[in-house]
């Protein structure tokens, strides 16, 4: 027996459920089924028709499916690369919120090397208690 998934965001899932049961699965490009992208009538049982079809006659056009330990690496590193993104976000939006303070709190900054640490966050406290915690 050998099953169908169209490529989408919880298709592994799908692919994993079905080859712990024993079934082969194939994983199919959604932009390459072209049987389906120019139904003019698109059902999700029209559709299953079709995609079993191809499959029957061998031209699901198959998408790389990838191991487990594989998907389970990217997951990681997707989320790894969308912390650092919103750290250097704000970062960013800090570095500019300081562009726009008095040249007072641009020396002190200066002084320090890195601000994104321990001692260049004491420093942005020191200023801001200075300042009376007025709103930047």
């Amino acid at each position: 027996m050998k099953a169908v998934v169209e490529a989408g965001r919880s298709s592994y899932t799908m692919v994993d459920v079905l080859e712990d049961m024993g079934i082969a699965t194939a994983v199919a490009h959604p932009k390459e089924v072209k049987a389906i992208a120019k139904a003019k009538v698109k059902t999700d049982q029209k559709d299953s028709y079709k995609i079993a079809h191809l499959l029957r006659t061998g031209y699901i056009p198959e998408v790389y499916k990838r191991s487990r330990e594989n998907r389970s690496s990217q997951r990681v590193l997707r989320q790894r690369a969308f912390y650092v993104g919103k750290q250097t976000s704000v970062e960013n939006r800090l570095w500019a919120l300081l562009a726009q303070q008095g040249e007072d709190i641009r020396q002190e900054v200066a002084r320090v090397e890195n601000l994104f640490t321990v001692k260049g966050m004491r420093v942005l406290e020191v200023w801001v208690y200075r300042r009376g915690r007025q709103r930047w």
